[in-house]
């Protein structure tokens, strides 16, 4: 996972794609240096357990650290992209169940396996939405990207 350090950035300061701006989108907005580990792969072993789980063992030679610095802008439609699946594959199975739990509460159907129905699907539809509720906060844009102090 990438670190990242804030950066304070003269406006005088020449404009060099990827060291005073986006290296994403080659803007110059306030943003973080990101440190990312390169090198070169030697050779990589794949061990396959009985237990359906693969151990994977990398060598690297020539590691080297590579300050990258990324706008906030750019950084948030990142982070959007990468939730934006689970998102979507939680929030369909949250309105599958809170289909499901209005078709039974409005069948005509007996008093009693209305509720027993309509509880389990209820049950099924609190986590899905918890975890939709959590999606939506992950997409919101800045959730992980610190606001600029402003001073008066």
């Amino acid at each position: 996972m990438a670190k990242k350090k804030w950066q304070e950035r003269d406006p005088e300061e020449p404009d060099v794609p990827g060291v005073s701006s986006c290296q994403v989108c080659g803007g110059n907005r306030p943003g973080h240096v990101y440190e990312f580990w390169t090198g070169r792969k030697e050779r990589m072993t794949e061990t396959r357990m009985y237990d359906a789980t693969t151990r994977i063992k990398a060598v690297y030679s020539n590691m080297t650290m590579v300050h990258s610095f990324v706008c906030d802008r750019c950084v948030a439609a990142i982070r959007r992209k990468a939730y934006r699946l689970r998102f979507v594959a939680w929030g369909g199975g949250f309105l599958l169940s809170l289909v499901f739990l209005a078709a039974f509460q409005f069948s005509g159907i007996d008093q009693a396996s209305k509720f027993i129905c309509g509880g389990a699907f209820g049950l099924f539809a609190i986590p899905t939405g918890l975890f939709v509720l959590y999606y939506t906060w992950q997409c919101s844009g800045r959730c992980g990207v610190p606001r600029r102090r402003t001073s008066s």
